[in-house]
């Protein structure tokens, strides 16, 4: 025999000379020619055949080697990229496989645990690696799944809560063959369910603090939380929520119970009425409950389709509104009382002052001839002026009342201001010449007419020309101003030289019954009524009245009137 063998048959050759009926024969090459058989062989020509079969058992096997391989490499990329801890033990506790999520948590290297048990990696940790062990004898003689919940130091050194489950690797024939091994890091939902907790607590404490009654309402209309106050007030409430009732479960045992006024004898079409406000929740809804107590409701939808309804208790606010209703229509009632009462007494009194102004006015005229005694004259002068002021304040009390009780009549008309003012000036002549003042005119020929009742716009501007005349001492002027500034707005002016109001009346001075009574002033009389008058007059014409002045300076009043009033032809 000469040179060395080169093939000796594998298990799976022998497997190939079984099919080509070689039984328990293998054949050695020597040299390239000759061919020892040991064994039984049929001939040359089978011998070749077995060596091609063997070459293709060869070819075959490698191919799935690197098939092998390749899926292997695809698997380890996949439990390297699992975001949990994963390891494989065989049934002597040694690590088969683990991936780098374990590897790092312990800061291992693959090579300083493949091949090892816990006890040889963690000698330390010596009541660990016993439960380990039971955990993994009882996977084995269960062949199921064990969970364990453990804390740990990981190579952050940080304490760290892992969810850790053990199970079977078990073979085609149901055998366990080694123990895989999850462990997922709970440490962060452990802190936001820590998170949630103290959230609900404060949530809790928060809804609890309310002065409100609260209850809220999931996407599923199902009651799911309320305050104690919302309890006290409902108790059904509580029954309800926890046997995971609805809003209309709730509403039905309100009705039953008698607890809302609205629904006593139309039960259902208050509860149909109720559930269409509670679906399409609006403004608030004003309820009064059968034990005397009025509430205002407010529900709100909320972002998951829910519904959060509030409960204020407003039954002080209605006491205090009845009673203020009720003092109201006393008002309103002594209102009407006072003005009905000046009306009449108005023309009562008006009747016999216009007889002793008349019989006054001709004995000081000397009609029917002379009085004798010159004193007569003198108090029939007294008679006159004093009928005259008694018939002007019981006019201007008249008007003040309509005003504030909506009764003044008032005609909307387009009113020449021209003539405002000249009739205005008419009735101021004589004082203003027996006192030496001049009355002045700064108004534009164009001046457009204004909108409103013409015998108020005089009354306004006549109180005012007499205030201006009566406190302007001898040889003074007054001045009339009237113009549209560049709003389109009709602005009048009075402006006088006279005496002047301090600083510290001017806010009281548009108040009834208020008089300045300084220096020259003193000497002239007043019912204290003509500017709280004008003022509520300009009022009604929608306007405002301001006033400007200085001891000794003199006093300027504007009256504006809005732009609408500016008659546009």
């Amino acid at each position: 025999m000469h040179g060395l063998p080169l093939f000796i048959p594998t298990e799976d050759a022998m497997a190939a000379m079984t099919t080509l009926h070689l039984e328990y024969s293998w054949i050695i090459i020597v040299g390239s020619t000759a061919v020892i058989v040991v064994g039984y062989v049929h001939s040359q020509r089978d011998a070749s055949e077995l060596a091609r079969r063997q070459e293709e058992l060869i070819t075959n096997q490698t191919q799935t080697e690197i098939a092998l391989t390749e899926n292997w490499d695809r698997l380890r990329i996949i439990i390297d990229n699992l975001p949990l801890g994963f390891n494989a033990k065989d049934l002597e506790g040694r690590h088969l496989v683990a991936n780098k999520e374990y590897l790092q948590r312990h800061g291992l290297s693959e090579d300083q645990i493949i091949g090892k048990t816990n006890e040889e990696i963690f000698p330390e940790n010596v009541e660990s690696n016993r439960a380990a062990r039971k955990q993994e004898a009882a996977v084995r003689a269960n062949k199921g799944v064990v969970f364990r919940e453990q804390s740990k130091i990981f190579e952050d050194g940080k304490m760290h809560s892992l969810l850790v489950s053990k199970f079977p690797i078990l073979n085609k024939d149901e055998q366990v063959i080694a123990i895989g091994m999850t462990g997922v890091d709970v440490t962060e939902l452990q802190d936001a369910q820590e998170a949630i907790r103290i959230s609900e607590e404060r949530l809790r404490g928060a809804i609890e603090s309310l002065q409100e009654a609260f209850v809220l309402f999931d996407h599923e209309d199902r009651l799911v939380a309320m305050n104690d106050e919302y309890d006290r007030i409902n108790p059904d409430a509580r029954d309800i929520m926890n046997s995971g009732g609805t809003f209309e479960d709730l509403i039905r045992a309100n009705v039953n119970r008698g607890m809302m006024v609205e629904a006593i004898g139309r039960e259902e079409e208050f509860i149909r009425e109720r559930l269409e406000e509670h679906r399409s929740p609006g403004p608030p809804i004003l309820r009064q409950f059968s034990d005397g107590h009025w509430y205002n409701l407010k529900e709100t939808r909320t972002p998951d389709g829910g519904v959060a309804l509030t409960f204020s208790d407003i039954t002080e606010l209605k006491r205090i509104e009845g009673n203020l209703q009720g003092a109201v229509a006393e008002s309103e009632f002594a209102n009407r009382t006072k003005t009905e009462f000046l009306a009449h007494m108005s023309h009562e009194l008006r009747t016999p002052l216009n007889s002793v102004i008349g019989f006054g006015e001709m004995l000081e005229k000397e009609i029917f001839g002379p009085l004798g005694h010159s004193k007569y004259q003198e108090y029939a002068e007294d008679i006159r002026v004093s009928g005259n002021h008694l018939l002007k304040l019981i006019n201007e009390i008249l008007d003040i009342s309509k005003i504030e009780s909506g009764e003044l009549d008032f005609t909307e008309e387009s009113v020449d201001v021209g003539e405002v003012i000249s009739f205005s000036i008419r009735m101021v002549t004589d004082r203003s010449e027996q006192a030496g003042l001049t009355v002045d005119l700064e108004v534009p020929r164009s001046l457009p007419r204004i909108r409103g009742d013409e015998v108020r716009l005089k009354q306004i501007l006549l109180n005012l020309l007499s205030n201006a005349v009566k406190f302007t001492p001898k040889g003074g002027q007054v001045k009339i101003e009237a113009k549209v500034d560049d709003r389109n707005a009709m602005v009048w002016k009075i402006v006088d030289t006279g005496v002047g109001i301090a600083a510290e009346d001017l806010s009281r001075i548009l108040k009834p019954f208020e008089q300045v009574r300084e220096n020259a002033a003193q000497s002239h009389e007043g019912t204290g009524l003509g500017l709280y008058l004008t003022n509520k007059l300009t009022e009604l014409h929608g306007g405002a009245l301001t006033i400007e002045s200085e001891v000794g300076e003199g006093t300027i009043v504007t009256v504006r009137f809005p732009p609408e009033r500016t008659a546009s032809g």
